[in-house]
């Protein structure tokens, strides 16, 4: 599901903001670069910066408290704190309400009747499942206009900063392949620097083929030209969502694109692999 209000596209399923960058994905990467102890430290940096992202974009379920739910029914199930909130309620309903204090009758009715209600309250959320709750809190957050343009705008940071980042673990492979070498991705001959030091294959997955630029393209929308489509992007094929000619960002495109970046870092490490056993892939 997802909603769009005045060109702020954003995902609403509370799911779907779990697990953007799956910890067994982290680990099939180590996986593939055991034994390449010289890429250690760039992965080490890289996932840094995809961790933190990640986090940035998972943010938004941060804001219902998993223990919310319990914690009002402890305190709705205590007869203590449910008779002091209602004679505190009851003294601010008497300083506006003359009639209250001139009645002690009346005070004591609208005690039995704030204590009545409370219980019938208590029993409407006994019946409720904790996941319940916490959706109904997670509603009552997605409607508010304010959170709904964090989600937006976390969602486009994330991906700009995971795709430069991969961009920079990329600058650094090639260093590293090529010693006394100074790199930069706007470089004429990146491509084939960096075809040079993965092999074909894995330069195809994470540079010169379809998907990889349309990632850049994305990431280069977003970083200068504030989401509004460019006319080069616009001849792309791609399956981004797209509302006024602004390109929107949802969670699942995140959740794409650290699964993509992570296919192609296994596929990098395989190769660096191949290339050091003296096997070589193309």
């Amino acid at each position: 599901m997802s909603r769009n209000v005045a060109n702020i596209y954003v995902e609403t399923r509370r799911s779907d903001y779990k697990d953007i960058l799956p910890t067994h994905s982290v680990q099939s990467v180590f996986d593939a670069a055991e034994g390449l102890s010289e890429i250690g430290p760039l992965l080490d940096k890289l996932f840094l910066n995809w961790r933190a992202a990640a986090y940035l974009a998972a943010m938004p379920i941060c804001f219902v408290p998993t223990s919310g739910p319990q914690t009002i029914l402890a305190s709705l199930r205590s007869d203590e704190h449910v008779l002091s909130v209602t004679e505190l309620l009851l003294a601010k309903l008497q300083q506006k309400v003359g009639e209250i204090s001139a009645d002690p009758g009346l005070r004591s009715r609208l005690r039995v009747a704030c204590i009545e209600s409370v219980e019938d309250y208590r029993k409407s959320l006994e019946h409720l499942s904790t996941e319940s709750l916490e959706e109904s809190h997670w509603q009552m957050l997605i409607s508010e206009s304010v959170f709904m343009m964090y989600i937006w705008y976390s969602q486009r940071a994330c991906y700009m900063f995971a795709v430069a980042a991969f961009e920079h673990f990329l600058v650094g492979v090639i260093e590293q392949g090529q010693p006394g070498v100074q790199v930069k991705a706007s470089d004429r001959d990146f491509p084939s620097r960096l075809r040079a030091v993965i092999g074909a294959t894995a330069e195809r997955a994470s540079w010169s083929g379809n998907e990889a630029v349309i990632r850049r393209e994305v990431r280069h929308t977003l970083a200068h030209k504030s989401g509004i489509v460019t006319d080069r992007f616009s001849r792309q094929t791609h399956k981004f969502i797209v509302t006024n000619g602004l390109l929107q960002i949802g969670v699942s495109n995140n959740k794409q694109l650290f699964s993509e970046l992570v296919g192609n870092l296994v596929l990098i490490c395989s190769e660096l692999k191949s290339r050091e056993s003296g096997s070589v892939c193309t």
